[in-house]
């Protein structure tokens, strides 16, 4: 695993799978007659099932050592990254840019373009328009919220995040490990431990975490909302407010500031505009200096994910990034 994969690489994939069950199917029918049978009509096509233990069992329980292989999460497996190319289908809607703002008194930060254009969402900042998430919120990683993705079960966002984490770095020996780990708030300390245990250097976990963990936090997150109404609903209650992701550890998926800074960076800019990106580009995530910032620090990519999000669950709107609405029609397991 390395990074993940659009519903192309899941087609692909499929299609393997079946061939594959084509071949053996046929194997399974030559058996069944002799060399002197052999223009006889053929047998009726058998099914065959790929033999495969931990299948519909609960993959985040005691004994159960055969989950998390990854090997039929192609999202997960996948070294491609068309997630940003070609964003604009050709025959797709096309949407309007959205005006910049004139006055620059008016704009929090003027955002950074890039050679492939990116279009943005305008939100008021107030003390009324902004919901601040960090720890157990619902919309924070730790939260549980179990979910199936691609034959596994997960018993959170930060589960997923942190098992693609030890398998991309170490193989799925390591991602075994995350067996026992039940509680979200203990996985990163235990994927530390983990890692630290084999020696994978510092540099290159950093490097994962800048450029390949956004997209499998808009994976994750997206199966989240898909498979919990109760916790959709509370999100798209939120209407056009500001997500912002207030921890002061961390400047990158969160703003820097804990909640009473954040606070008062809403009052000091109240009635600004902040121009948020619509479109998830992977450079815009990877170079994080494009995206804005809250009073100079944090990036709140979280934040950004949630309301890229909740945009695809509200597609009236007509604001909603094209290839995340195809990774949700495309989605395998249940959506209620």
């Amino acid at each position: 695993m390395s990074t993940p994969a659009t519903w192309r690489d899941i087609e692909r994939s499929q299609k393997r799978r079946e061939k594959n069950d084509r071949f053996r199917s046929s194997q399974l029918t030559q058996s069944r007659y002799s060399s002197r049978d052999q223009f006889r009509e053929p047998a009726p096509r058998m099914p065959v099932q790929q033999p495969n233990n931990w299948r519909n069992q609960p993959t985040w329980s005691q004994g159960n050592t055969g989950y998390m292989d990854f090997s039929s999460d192609s999202f997960a497996i996948s070294n491609q990254m068309p997630f940003q190319q070609n964003y604009m289908m050709p025959n797709g809607p096309q949407y309007v840019q959205q005006p910049m703002m004139s006055q620059q008194s008016m704009m929090v930060q003027q955002p950074v373009m890039s050679v492939q254009q990116q279009e943005f969402i305008d939100y008021t900042v107030s003390p009324t328009n902004i919901i601040l998430f960090h720890g157990k919120h619902y919309m924070s990683t730790l939260y549980k919220s179990p979910m199936r993705i691609e034959e596994f079960e997960y018993p959170s966002v930060e589960h997923y995040y942190q098992a693609c984490k030890l398998y991309t770095l170490g193989g799925s020996d390591l991602a075994l490990r995350m067996n026992k780990v039940s509680d979200p708030s203990q996985c990163k300390s235990a994927v530390r431990n983990i890692l630290n245990s084999v020696n994978i250097p510092k540099q290159k976990i950093e490097s994962w975490r800048r450029t390949e963990a956004p997209e499998i936090l808009v994976h994750a997150n997206l199966y989240k909302f898909a498979q919990n109404r109760e916790l959709r609903e509370k999100l798209l209650s939120t209407g056009d407010a500001l997500l912002v992701h207030t921890f002061d550890k961390d400047d990158l998926y969160a703003v820097g500031m804990n909640e009473e800074a954040t606070k008062k960076w809403s009052l000091d800019n109240n009635g600004k505009h902040i121009q948020v990106p619509r479109y998830f580009l992977t450079d815009w995530f990877v170079h994080a200096d494009k995206l804005p910032t809250y009073n100079g620090k944090g990036r709140n990519i979280l934040g950004i994910i949630l309301m890229m999000i909740r945009e695809v669950f509200r597609p009236e709107n007509n604001r909603a990034d094209p290839k995340i609405m195809s990774l949700l029609h495309n989605m395998t397991g249940p959506r209620f």
